[in-house]
């Protein structure tokens, strides 16, 4: 499902996404897959989103914060790293969803 929309996306350094390219890409496929309006990887109207989709992670798992922010501001990810930023999000919010249905019940 990213590559198509990888491929559309024009390319900071060779083949990889700069972060408003991730979070283009990463708007796309949760709404498309989940049905996810996650905020911050939508412009809301602005003219440019200037937030790293690295955010995400602060609160929850700061240490992949800094891997994907590193990497993301010196060289941009591949549609590899692009698929494994999703994939660890999408465990973020799982594991969020578990602990929330094992509170209230």
């Amino acid at each position: 499902a990213m590559r198509p929309i990888f491929r559309s996306l024009p390319k900071a350094q060779g083949e990889r996404l700069s972060a408003s390219g991730v979070r283009y890409l990463l708007h796309r496929v949760f709404v498309e897959r989940h049905g996810w309006f996650v905020e911050g990887l939508m412009s809301r109207g602005e003219s440019r989103n200037v937030s790293s989709p690295a955010a995400f992670f602060a609160e929850h798992a700061g240490d992949a914060e800094g891997v994907f922010e590193r990497r993301l501001g010196s060289e941009g990810l591949s549609l590899h790293e692009t698929a494994v930023f999703a994939a660890t999000l999408e465990s973020l919010v799982h594991e969020e969803t578990l602990e929330r249905l094992h509170a209230a019940f």
